[in-house]
């Protein structure tokens, strides 16, 4: 089936949606978590140090800064661990075929599609325009 140019394609994309869903569902709670242990820390930094400048900068810039990009890793992690199964099992037979199938057929002007061991390349500037 993930060979079929058109069952395969389907079966791609019900993979990706499930993937979409599963990196917003199942990273919620661990961004929950994050995010309460940078909004602690920043509070604990103002109650212990006081206010002043410094405080400032510690729990409103260097803490809420540092956890407004870590709140994002368990997302990417999730995300890397789905490519990387993709890649192992199913993503680039089906997106030669994708590709084979679906978009050489769509007319345009000159592109060249070069499909390698590990990358497709869609170079406009290589073939040669008639």
């Amino acid at each position: 089936i993930i060979l079929h140019p058109v069952l395969g394609t389907i079966t791609l994309l019900l993979i990706l949606f499930v993937m979409f869903q599963a990196v917003f569902a199942w990273a919620t709670p661990a961004m929950d978590l994050i995010d309460a242990t940078v909004v602690g820390a920043g509070d604990w930094v103002k109650a212990n140090l006081g206010e002043s400048l410094i405080t400032s900068l510690i729990a409103d810039g260097l803490i809420a800064g540092v956890g407004s990009v870590v709140i994002f890793l368990p997302q990417i992690v999730i995300l890397f661990f789905f490519i990387i199964l993709l890649d192992i099992f199913f993503h680039r037979n089906q997106l030669k075929l994708f590709i084979v199938f679906w978009i050489a057929p769509i007319p345009r002007k000159c592109m060249v599609i070069q499909i390698e061991d590990h990358r497709i390349n869609f170079n406009p500037f290589q073939a040669r325009c008639h």
